[in-house]
């Protein structure tokens, strides 16, 4: 994996959609956890500071994993449980 000229390795970024308005990034960190150690979470809102469903999560990077696509492969259409509130499916690109 290429590192910058500090050697550095480039972010490994996911973007999630079909998230409730009620997810924020703690939920959204437990979803994620389980693929690395997450450096940011953002989740998108709108004007009135209502999660539109969707986020960004930046893992850390490692070298000699594409951290990225195991988080692809991990997540997307993942089914997440909200306990007696149902469930949601989740895609990740």
């Amino acid at each position: 994996m290429a590192t910058d000229e500090h050697g550095r390795l480039p972010p490994a970024a996911v973007y999630i959609q079909g998230l409730p308005s009620t997810v924020g990034n703690i939920q959204l960190e437990d979803i994620c956890k389980k693929v690395g150690k997450i450096k940011k979470i953002k989740v998108y809102r709108d004007a009135g500071g209502v999660p539109k469903g969707d986020a960004l999560v930046v893992f850390e990077a490692k070298h000699g994993r594409d951290v990225a696509s195991e988080a692809i492969d991990a997540l997307d259409e993942m089914q997440v449980d909200q306990g007696g509130l149902g469930s949601y499916t989740i895609t990740v690109t």
